[in-house]
């Protein structure tokens, strides 16, 4: 596979209608050519299950004026229910590598009241993607905000040293 530069990367996505809010919603249309296993849309749609489950806990708490408090509980339990799906798989990030984009894996999600960031790691092209989108709270509910791929920004990964004292 011929590695790709950034710009031509996200021109491919573009071709393929794949855009951040795609990415982060798992919203792709997949063509005929390409058919997941039923264990996969399973899987995958427990995933997606689970998001939704998270975004409207975040909205109700967020109303509540408690996600501070919160948010550590239930970063804990997200990762406690993912824990029970080990064949959990992101069929959007394996249509990815069936388009000839290559490996996709989400190397960082984290998560605050106002914003949800997700840093993507092309493999085959070494490239990070940070992707990050915003909560707008309108009444009731919280609306999500999905950047275009011009507000995305390439990032590395740094190693930094921490120094704990006990």
């Amino acid at each position: 596979m011929k590695k790709l530069s950034y710009k031509a990367l996200i021109e491919k996505l573009e071709k393929h209608e794949i855009y951040p809010e795609t990415i982060m919603r798992g919203d792709y249309k997949f063509p005929s050519d390409f058919e997941p296993s039923l264990k996969e849309k399973e899987a995958d749609k427990k995933r997606r299950d689970l998001d939704e489950a998270r975004s409207s806990l975040r909205t109700a708490i967020s109303y509540l004026g408690e996600y501070p408090k919160i948010s550590k509980k239930i970063s804990k339990l997200t990762s406690e229910l993912l824990s029970e799906y080990p064949e959990y798989t992101n069929v959007g990030l394996k249509y990815l590598t069936h388009l000839g984009i290559g490996d996709v894996c989400v190397e960082a999600i984290s998560e605050s009241p106002t914003q949800k960031t997700q840093v993507l790691h092309f493999e085959n092209h070494d490239i990070y993607l940070e992707i990050v989108s915003y909560f707008e709270r309108k009444n009731l509910y919280t609306e999500e905000l999905y950047p275009n791929w011009d507000q995305c920004k390439r990032v590395t990964p740094v190693k930094k040293e921490c120094v704990v004292y006990e």
